[in-house]
Formats: C-alpha cells, structure tokens, sequence
C-alpha cells in the first residue's frame, strides 16, 4: 500500500470517525475543541468536493507527472479535516477583541438613525 492510498483510507475513515467522537456531546466540551470539531467538519468536507473534482477529472487529460490531481484525491480529505481542526481550535480560543461579533459592525455605523445597541425600533 503506498502513501497515497493510506492518506485516501486515512481520510475516508479516520477523520469523520475523529469527528463522530469529537461530537458527541459537543455542548458539554470546551470551545477549543467545539472549535476544531466544527472546522474540522467544514474542512473536510470542502476537501471532499476538492477531491471529487480531481476524480472526476478526464483521464485522457492526465499526464504522467501530474502531483496535484494526486495530492487532491488522495490527500485532501486528510489534509483538509486536520487543518480545519486545527485552525478552528486556534480561532475558538482567540480574545474577544481580536474578532469583531455578529452585531459589532451595524454599531459602528455613523448614523444619527441607529442607537447604541441593535435596530432602530420601526416608526409608526
């Protein structure tokens, strides 16, 4: 088995299995690993679409020394679910001020019409 096919099986398998346990009972984990859980998803499975693209790739198009349909097919779900993981645990753990929140960018609007917090009420 080469390291390709290892890195195919090691991405079909132990990554959503990785984080089929990382999931259970995500509400009751701390935020980095609720983090690394959902990036490693959102990486997963946005390499899986890469991956599916290169293999459905014609063959009459493939040379010889092509790396990237390679790596794409075989390596980007592994590679795809473990860096998702990663930087989702590290941007789980950041300071407040590091990241603006959902609502932070309406209140800096320099509008007379908005208040301090949320939407102005409708008028009447």
């Amino acid at each position: 088995m080469s390291t390709g096919h290892l890195a195919l099986l090691l991405g079909l398998f132990a990554v959503p299995a990785l984080l089929l346990w990382l999931g259970h009972r995500l509400h009751r984990r701390s935020a980095r690993v609720r983090g690394a859980f959902w990036g490693g998803a959102v990486g997963h499975t946005l390499a899986m679409c890469a991956a599916t693209v290169a293999a459905m790739y014609p063959p009459a198009a493939w040379t010889g020394g092509e790396v990237a349909r390679g790596v794409l097919g075989f390596g980007a779900m592994l590679g795809g679910g473990l860096i998702g993981a990663v930087l989702g645990a590290f941007m789980a753990v950041l300071p407040p001020d590091a990241m603006p929140a959902s609502g932070e960018l309406i209140h800096q609007r320099k509008s007379p019409d908005l208040p301090k917090q949320g939407w102005p009420r409708p008028r009447r």
